[in-house]
């Protein structure tokens, strides 16, 4: 017996003609595209509503993670930074403005402190360095 012909907790896959998990795989989708499916295609013969939330959820991170807006740049690239998670990849060379006026060197964004604890090191703004200027 193979897996897709077995369940564990209940039947609302097994009854269904093309399984989420055949449609998943074959299409090759990612782990939200993925959820999605899953809990659109199981909302009537389970959770109802709250498979329905689930599902706008994953579309929502979809969203944020994909499509999200870039953040308005001033004229000369600077990037207001409000704190949270490292806005950018940690390879990504960048300057970083603190809180007392003062810009790092250019480095990689993985070296930099991005925390906000109110003190003159916290990072207000910080400015993507082009090629260009990192050989500079």
């Amino acid at each position: 017996m193979s897996a897709l012909e077995s369940q564990v907790g209940g039947s609302h896959y097994k009854d269904m003609p093309i399984q989420p998990v055949e449609f998943i795989t074959k299409n090759k989708l990612g782990f939200l595209e993925g959820n999605v499916v899953k809990y659109v295609c199981r909302h009537k013969a389970k959770n109802g509503r709250q498979d329905v939330e689930k599902a706008i959820h994953y579309l929502q991170l979809l969203l944020d993670t994909e499509y999200a807006p870039e953040p308005p740049k001033t004229p000369d690239g600077w990037i207001a930074w409000k704190g949270g998670a490292r806005p950018v990849d940690g390879d990504l060379i960048v300057q970083a403005m603190y809180r007392d006026g003062s810009v790092s060197p250019k480095r990689g964004a993985g070296k930099f402190r991005w925390l906000r604890i109110g003190d003159s090191s916290d990072i207000l703004a910080y400015r993507i360095v082009t090629t260009a200027e990192s050989l500079e």
